[in-house]
């Protein structure tokens, strides 16, 4: 007897998926027929006109099918009980082999929670991201026939949201070749992002700066335009072209006339990660009067860094800045190599 009731009790744990109609009425006056869609220790599910539903044991006055439920269990088992109705925490059935059964609600599976998966909002062109930050010391240094010292302090901070980036930077280059001044440059660079698409976005920024050694007492670049990503992983993967056209100024220590310059600028962007672990960046970019195309300046910066903990890195840069037209007496090329550490924060 015992072996026939735990077969019936594990056979209702999947009620087959025929069409068995099922006939209940609530305690709030309802009636309702169906195909029987399972059965649970808190209800059971009835599929009707408007959907399937659970209807607790609790509201069920009246319950009962026409005929045999089919209830398959094992692999190729199946037994057949008709539902006669519910009575307190029991459910009554009658099985042609064993007649009426009192089965306890409690022994039947619990119904399974419908997962609500969240609706996916529209997909932006940026990942939002705080304000995150770095500082970087580079340097180096030389003793002996001859005394060098190079020191460069570079700081950054960014911040991203859905559509738009800001970035800003600070760069301080002192230098000393025995005891004589061999750079001394500071510059502040802003600039903000507006993304229309993945791909397709606007950028506007400024530049101060200082170049004691090249008679550069103030110089201001301004400029607005377009780039477009041609291929991008994430933001340190990617490949982007950029154009636009701007405003130079720069005045310096003689009597050398002060430029003013309405500009043309291209640039190419490239960042990637070389051997799962070294992130690469490069940004070389071309600035060129419109009215003196002669004048114009070329700059390329090459940094690499090697993490070595989630806040520390080895950061090495090679900078190339290169004047077609000088001022004074200054060299066309600057070059500046350095190596240090970088913080992340």
């Amino acid at each position: 007897m015992r072996i026939w009731i735990t077969i019936v009790v594990l056979g209702l744990f999947a009620v087959s998926s025929q069409a068995q109609k099922i006939h209940i009425e609530t305690s709030d006056g309802n009636a309702q027929v169906g195909s029987l869609a399972g059965l649970f220790s808190d209800g059971l599910k009835i599929k009707g006109p408007n959907g399937v539903n659970l209807i607790s044991w609790s509201s069920i006055l009246l319950l009962n099918t026409d005929e045999n439920v089919s209830v398959k269990f094992g692999e190729d088992e199946q037994i057949h009980v008709r539902l006669m109705g519910v009575e307190d925490d029991l459910l009554i059935v009658n099985s042609d082999h064993l007649g009426i059964l009192k089965l306890q609600l409690s022994s039947l599976p619990v119904a399974p929670t419908e997962r609500t998966v969240p609706a996916e909002g529209p997909k932006t062109p940026l990942e939002p991201k705080d304000w995150s930050g770095s500082v970087t010391l580079n340097g180096s240094s030389t003793y002996g026939n001859s005394d060098t010292l190079l020191v460069a302090i570079d700081a950054a901070a960014a911040k991203q949201w859905s559509h738009d980036r800001l970035e800003t930077s600070l760069r301080i280059v002192y230098g000393q070749t025995d005891s004589e001044e061999s750079a001394n440059s500071q510059a502040f660079r802003i600039r903000f992002e507006h993304h229309y698409s993945e791909n397709f976005y606007s950028y506007a920024q400024a530049e101060i700066f200082r170049n004691k050694i090249q008679d550069i007492t103030l110089g201001a670049l301004v400029d607005v335009g377009a780039g477009y990503t041609l291929w991008k992983d994430s933001d340190k993967e990617l490949f982007s072209v950029e154009g636009g056209v701007g405003y130079r100024l720069e005045s310096y220590e003689d009597d050398t006339d002060t430029r003013n310059d309405v500009t043309g600028r291209g640039a190419l962007v490239y960042k990637d990660i070389l051997f799962g672990k070294v992130e690469l960046s490069t940004l070389a970019e071309i600035i060129v009067p419109l009215n003196e195309p002669n004048a114009y300046l070329g700059r390329l910066q090459i940094q690499w860094q090697v993490p070595v903990s989630e806040n520390w890195s080895f950061n090495n840069a090679i900078r190339f800045n290169y004047r077609n037209v000088p001022a004074n007496d200054a060299q066309k090329l600057d070059v500046f190599i350095g190596a240090g550490l970088k913080y992340s924060f």
